[in-house]
C-alpha cells in the first residue's frame, strides 16, 4: 500500500488468498494487466485503489466476493466492460468510481447488495443501459451520485430500491437518460439534485414521499419535465432550485424560490 515507487507488472496472485484489503492501493507506478483473481477471495476493499498505470480489462470477479468497495477507484486508465458481479457482494461503494475509460452496460446489480453509493461515479465512458440492473430489488439504502456524470448512459431508469433512503446525486449529469422517472420509495429523505441536468427525461414529476427533507436541485435542469408541481412534503425543509430550468408549473403551493 502507497508504494508508489513500484514499477513493472503484478504477478501471478496467491490461489489462497482470501483478505487483499489495500493490497496495491496507490501503487500508481505499477502498468500492464491486473492479473486474474484467486476464486478464494472474498475482500477487496480498496485492493487496486489508484493504481492509475494499470490498463486492460477487469478480470472476472470472484465467486464469494463481498467487499468491492473501492477496490478499482482511480483506476482511470481500465478499459472493456465491467464484469459480472458476484451474487454475494454486500460492499461496492467507489467500486468502479473514476474510471472513465470503461464502456458497455451496467451489470446485473447482486440482490445482497447493501452500500451502492458513489458506485460508478464519474464512469464517462459507459454508454450502454441500466434497465437490466435489478436494482429495484437490491437493499441498497444509500445510492448517492451512483450514478453522477454517467452522461452516456441511455434508456430508462429502472425500478428504485424500497430501501431506499439516500438518493442525492444518484443521476446528476446523466443526460442521455430518457423516459419517466419511476416512482420514488417512501422511505426517501435526501434527494438533492437527484436527477439534476437529465435532460431527456420526459414526462411528469412523480409523487413525493411524505419522508423527504432535502430535495433541493433535485430536477434542476430537467427542461422536459411538465405538468403541475406534485404536493409538497411536509417533511421538505430543503428545495432550493428544486424544479429550476423545468416547464413544471406552481399551483401557489410551493415557495417561488423552489423554480
Amino acid at each position: 500500500s502507497s508504494c508508489s515507487g513500484l514499477t513493472g507488472n503484478i504477478p501471478e496472485l496467491p490461489s489462497s488468498l482470501t483478505n487483499a484489503s489495500s493490497m496495491f492501493s496507490s501503487c500508481s507506478g505499477l502498468t500492464g494487466n491486473i492479473p486474474e483473481l484467486p476464486s478464494s477471495l472474498t475482500d477487496g476493499f480498496y485492493m487496486f485503489f489508484a493504481c492509475s498505470g494499470l490498463t486492460g480489462n477487469i478480470p472476472a470477479l470472484p465467486v464469494g466476493l463481498t467487499r468491492g468497495s473501492k477496490m478499482f477507484y482511480f483506476c482511470s486508465n481500465l478499459t472493456g466492460n465491467i464484469p459480472e458481479l458476484p451474487s454475494s457482494l454486500t460492499e461496492a461503494s467507489f467500486m468502479f468510481a473514476n474510471c472513465p475509460k470503461l464502456t458497455g452496460d451496467i451489470p446485473e446489480l447482486p440482490t445482497t447488495l447493501t452500500k451502492a453509493d458513489n458506485m460508478f461515479f464519474q464512469c464517462e465512458g459507459l454508454d450502454g443501459t441500466i434497465s437490466n440492473s435489478n436494482l429495484g430489488n437490491t437493499q441498497i439504502t444509500d445510492t448517492s451520485s451512483m450514478f453522477h456524470n454517467c452522461s452516456k448512459l441511455t434508456g430508462n431508469i429502472p425500478g428504485l430500491p424500497s430501501t431506499l433512503t439516500n438518493a442525492s446525486s444518484m443521476f446528476e449529469g446523466c443526460s442521455n437518460l430518457t423516459g419517466n422517472i419511476p416512482e420514488l420509495p417512501s422511505s426517501l429523505t435526501g434527494g438533492h439534485s437527484m436527477f439534476k441536468d437529465c435532460s431527456s427525461l420526459t414526462g411528469n414529476i412523480p409523487e413525493l414521499p411524505d419522508t423527504l427533507k432535502n430535495g433541493y436541485c433535485m430536477f434542476e435542469g430537467c427542461n422536459l419535465l411538465s405538468g403541475s408541481a406534485p404536493i409538497m412534503p411536509s417533511s421538505l425543509t430543503s428545495y432550493a432550485d428544486m424544479f429550476a430550468g423545468t416547464q413544471v408549473t406552481n399551483d401557489g403551493s410551493w415557495p417561488n424560490d423552489a423554480w
